[in-house]
């Protein structure tokens, strides 16, 4: 039965795009591993001022909390990709 839940098909689209590989863990059959590919990283690193410039632009409402800790996760994302 195809596997056609939102994580899935996002990565298809991203292997697709040639932004991600996708592989077989050796170990746990029903695990698949998805490393970023050169083309991703530079994708991330190319995109990251534009996430923070959105995030700047969060609607008022939104907590400074949320804001920081999004911000976070966007940068380690991109810190990640670039390793």
């Amino acid at each position: 039965m195809p596997d056609h839940s939102l994580p899935h098909v996002v990565q298809e689209r991203l292997k697709h795009r040639g932004f991600v590989a996708i592989t077989k863990d050796g170990k746990d059959r029903l695990r698949k591993l998805v490393t970023m590919t050169d083309a991703g990283r530079e994708l991330a690193t190319a995109l990251a001022p534009a996430v923070v410039g959105i995030s700047k632009e969060m609607p008022a409402h939104s907590h400074p909390v949320e804001r920081d800790q999004f911000l976070c996760l966007m940068r380690r994302a991109v810190e990640a990709a670039n390793q």
